[in-house]
């Protein structure tokens, strides 16, 4: 059962879809909304060494993810992002009973300043305040680590125009989370690939690292093993479906490429994009 709590608790904190407008922030005065929808599901997950074995049941993750941005002066922007989970941990030997969960993740401020534009090329630093929403580490499943903690990030992005006018662009973050005492801090890097396939359709091509630096100890929480770190390459593809100057949409899949102390498996992703 150790293992099976383990499985559960990291995979849940691992899987999400970011979306955002990347190391161009918002114009004054303009932001965006989006509405991310997800589903995750496994039966497996990677082990320390990365070993992939069977959790001994089956776990998934229905995930409401609404993320915002703002432009409130010249060259800076303010972001929240909000996660509402509802989680279900099966078991195949039917001796223990199922566990469900469901409530408000950690929620995360933003602020984030450009520092040079120029010829296609943008760079940005960002600082995100990470806030528990009150849930407990003793919930089955648990939501999240329920600990303050915070990131900074490096951004750059470079966009460019090419095969008929057709626009392309690449937006790549490096950063540094950290957490109070517990868990182990982790290096985060973002990379998204966006190419127009014409004026409605768009490509998107997204792959993230998370990387536990095991610097803590593992904790234990009533019959829920937690280790001090995981580490996760997980891909999504999507394509954007511009409805006007405003609103689009995108439908996808993620999945989980590499991993240590997590889970494997993946699912559909869909959000609504809104420009205002």
């Amino acid at each position: 059962m150790k293992k099976t709590s383990l499985f559960v608790a990291l995979a849940l904190l691992a899987f999400c879809v970011q979306a955002r407008a990347g190391a161009w922030g918002e114009e004054e005065g303009k932001g965006l909304l989006v509405q991310n929808l997800s589903y995750y599901s496994s039966a497996t997950y990677w082990d320390k060494s990365g070993k992939v074995r069977d959790s001994g049941g089956y776990f998934t993750k229905r995930e409401i993810n609404p993320y915002l941005e703002y432009g409130v002066y010249k060259g800076w922007t303010v972001t929240f992002n909000g996660f509402y989970d509802d989680l279900n941990q099966t078991f195949s030997n039917g001796s223990t009973p199922t566990w469900g969960s469901h409530g408000v993740q950690d929620l995360e401020f933003g602020l984030q300043r450009q520092v040079y534009k120029n010829d296609g090329f943008v760079s940005a630093v960002k600082a995100t305040a990470l806030v528990p929403s009150g849930y407990g580490l003793g919930q089955q499943p648990p939501l999240g680590y329920s600990r303050l903690g915070g990131q900074g990030d490096l951004l750059m992005g470079y966009g460019w125009q090419a095969l008929g006018s057709r626009n392309f662009f690449l937006d790549l973050s490096a950063g540094y989370r950290a957490y109070q005492g517990y868990p182990s801090p982790q290096a985060r890097s973002l990379l998204t690939f966006g190419a127009d396939l014409n004026k409605v359709f768009q490509l998107l091509l997204q792959g993230e690292l998370q990387y536990g630096l095991d610097q803590s100890a593992s904790k234990q929480e009533d019959s829920v093993a937690l280790s001090a770190y995981y580490r996760l390459v997980k891909q999504t593809t999507q394509i954007r479906v511009r409805l006007n100057d405003a609103n689009s949409f995108t439908l996808g899949y993620a999945w989980s490429v590499w991993g240590r102390n997590t889970g494997t498996g993946g699912g559909p992703v869909a959000s609504y994009w809104y420009a205002f």
